[in-house]
């Protein structure tokens, strides 16, 4: 065989494995030189994560990628029979097999006049399509239970999130796992994978102003981390100066310092206890268990930020599937006429009101120097305008 043809061939087997190797894993770092470096889904991928996060794909559809940006992908194809096998098998994993396509519920209409409006599955009402392709409207009823449903759905999530983080907890407090802080500073490795946790190296820069040698190693250490953990489907840490990256599922984090303790009490202990209650805020939760509780948080928060939390009836950790504040802690000591505010309730107002009524004399301020600018320029072109006509 010709020279310039065995070049050829091996260049066609490379570029057939860094494809394989992409689509096995969605990662275009497997491709060298890639100027756009991301990660992809299949739609297998992207409907578990769709269910994880509590979204919703009402429609979608995933069917011959291969030639829609270039026409000539199925021809070498088709006159490379050996490619052929694996190219179609990934085409038929990337296609969407749980969602339907939005073709499907036209097709549908249009025969029908209407389109499916219940969802076997989750037992939710869906919109539907009607005969022209359009969305039909949900009602207020449907929207409302497809927000509860959505709720619920995110809150067992967390629940089964911080269940798998509570036994990894257990497990490496069993196991000793854990690093006490005398061993950390001592530079023990990590007990989890065995890497250094302690290091000397600057943190490494931002992709878009990588060297080459640095997005080389870059690349070697994501792969030796992939081959550590490529299987945990976890989030990942490191501690700066330490280049080496860990892993949530295997890699306990290093304790706290005595001295990180000890600004922690700082923070959290040095106003008074009273000071502090009239800054907490009620907020009745509604958890998975279907029970009712009441929890304080800061006043600052606009939300309740806490997506698991104990019972006080049952003794365990629950979603918490919503949320509603009642109002300062203070103020629930008070008996007053219903809907009628508590003092720190309206000392917050007062204070609400007088922040908002400062920024509204700055704002005032502000248009009236506009408005003097504005008046200021037309003065000058209306000037202008007369002396070219006495002209």
């Amino acid at each position: 065989m010709p020279s310039h043809q065995l070049a050829d061939r091996q260049t066609a087997a490379q570029d057939l494995l860094e494809v394989d190797a992409v689509i096995r894993t969605g990662n275009l770092r497997q491709v060298p030189d890639a100027t756009h470096v991301c990660r992809m889904f299949t739609w297998e991928q992207l409907t578990a994560l769709t269910d994880e996060c509590g979204g919703e794909i009402p429609a979608g559809s995933a069917s011959m990628w291969a030639s829609l940006e270039d026409p000539t992908v199925p021809a070498e194809i088709e006159r490379s029979p050996d490619d052929r096998p694996s190219t179609l098998t990934h085409h038929v994993r990337a296609k969407c097999k749980r969602i339907p396509p939005i073709s499907a519920y036209l097709t549908q209409a249009s025969q029908t006049g209407q389109s499916p409006t219940h969802d076997a599955a989750t037992g939710l009402e869906l919109g539907g399509v009607d005969a022209g392709g359009s969305m039909a409207k949900l009602t207020e009823e449907q929207r409302q239970q497809r927000a509860t449903a959505r709720a619920r759905r995110e809150a067992l999530a967390r629940e089964e999130r911080h269940q798998r983080a509570e036994e990894r907890r257990q497990r490496w407090r069993r196991e000793g796992t854990y690093l006490s802080w005398e061993e950390y500073k001592a530079g023990v490795p990590c007990r989890g994978c065995g890497q250094p946790l302690l290091g000397h190296a600057s943190d490494r820069p931002p992709q878009s102003r990588m060297t080459n040698r640095e997005r080389e190693e870059r690349d070697i250490a994501e792969k030796q981390f992939q081959e550590r953990h490529g299987e945990c489907h976890e989030g990942r840490w490191l501690i700066s100066g330490c280049p080496v990256e860990h892993c949530f599922a295997c890699c306990p984090t290093p304790p706290m310092g005595p001295k990180q303790a000890e600004e922690l009490a700082k923070i959290l202990f040095s106003s008074r206890s009273e000071d502090r209650k009239k800054e907490l805020d009620v907020w009745r939760l509604t958890l998975t268990c279907d029970h009712v509780i009441e929890r304080t948080q800061h006043n600052s928060h606009n939300t309740y930020s806490m997506g698991i939390t104990r019972c006080s009836e049952c003794e365990t950790d629950w979603g918490v599937v919503s949320a509603e504040r009642v109002g300062p802690l203070c103020d629930q000591e008070v008996i007053r006429e219903p809907g009628t505010p508590g003092p720190v309730e309206r000392e917050r107002l007062a204070s609400e009101l007088a922040s908002a009524q400062a920024k509204l004399k700055r704002q005032q301020k502000s248009a009236a120097a506009t408005q003097s600018r504005i008046d200021e320029i037309r003065a000058k072109l209306t000037s202008r305008a007369d002396d070219g006509n006495l002209t």
